[in-house]
């Protein structure tokens, strides 16, 4: 039902789409219609609509799917509802096209979201639509706003790096220290943390945050930002642990002459790093006197910028 053309949408009778709404496995199905257009959305919104079934309620909200995307029901809304579906419409970037159309309805979804609140108490559940939210409206939050709005703000991904600055700085003026916890609850935002924050931090906090939440972002980070985290995690250590627990894409950022002077190198150190190809051509010849070629071949994975 949910892959019809229009005309056999329009003729699909009220009882039969009142029976599919009401049947538990709709809404997996209708997750699952990423190439919908607008025009087909809303003709299975009008028909649902016609069925009986109130497209305001909350739980009829829930078994939309991915036709929240295309919803077109704003007449007299109210903030509750607005809520809801912005919530419902994180999944919307899973649509093949029409991200254009969805910006607009969540930012007039934000509006009514918004309306007699003030943003510091609506922050936290104005879903992902708030990467629409000005530097000017961003700064007049408070925060302990920021703090009480981090399980949403997490999850929001499109973020400008001005808008990730002033989160990350309000985020962290509420925590006051840096540490692996606070850093793990941030999402994208941790990318707005200072290089002297993340120098500053507990070694041993700080090596656990590369292994975890700054993994995934470490491309995202300036060079002042791993120049940061290298610098402490190689001057507050012993050269040997620190390269050992310098991670992925981070310990490309390591000098050779740093890696020169780490004498007890052997193969399992290196099998879970990236490295650049003069580290690799380096880290060769000084294990090559020590095992098997063949081993040895086995301990490096060449990545594009080898060629």
């Amino acid at each position: 039902m949910v892959h019809l053309p229009l005309e056999e949408i329009m003729k699909i009778s009220l009882n039969e789409m009142r029976l599919f709404i009401s049947y538990d496995n709709a809404t997996k199905q209708l997750d699952t219609v990423y190439d919908i257009t607008p025009e087909l959305a809303q003709a299975f919104l009008e028909r649902i609509n016609s069925s009986g079934f109130d497209l305001r309620n909350t739980s009829t909200i829930y078994r939309l799917g991915l036709l929240v995307c295309f919803y077109d029901n704003m007449e007299q809304m109210d903030a509750i509802v607005a809520k809801v579906l912005l919530h419902q419409m994180m999944k919307c970037n899973q649509l093949r096209g029409f991200q254009a159309e969805v910006h607009k309805l969540k930012a007039q979804l934000l509006d009514i979201a918004m309306q007699n609140q003030t943003l510091n108490d609506t922050l936290g559940s104005l879903s992902d639509a708030v990467v629409g939210l000005s530097s000017t409206q961003l700064d007049s939050l408070s925060p302990e706003a920021v703090h009480n709005a981090i399980s949403t703000l997490n999850q929001v991904s499109g973020w400008a790096k001005s808008q990730i600055m002033i989160l990350s700085s309000k985020y962290l003026t509420y925590e006051k220290v840096l540490s692996f916890y606070n850093i793990s609850q941030m999402g994208a935002l941790v990318t707005g943390i200072s290089a002297q924050s993340f120098y500053n931090m507990n070694p041993k906090e700080l090596s656990q945050v590369i292994r975890g939440t700054l993994s995934q972002y470490a491309s995202d980070l300036s060079p002042a930002q791993q120049q940061g985290i290298l610098s402490k995690m190689l001057t507050s250590r012993d050269l040997s642990s620190a390269v050992t627990d310098i991670q992925g894409a981070f310990f490309k950022e390591v000098s050779l002459s740093d890696l020169w002077k780490e004498t007890g190198f052997n193969s399992s150190i290196i099998k879970e790093k990236e490295l650049r190809k003069s580290q690799a051509l380096f880290l060769y010849d000084l294990l090559s006197k020590k095992i098997t070629y063949e081993y040895l071949l086995c301990c490096f994975t060449p990545t594009e910028e080898w060629q």
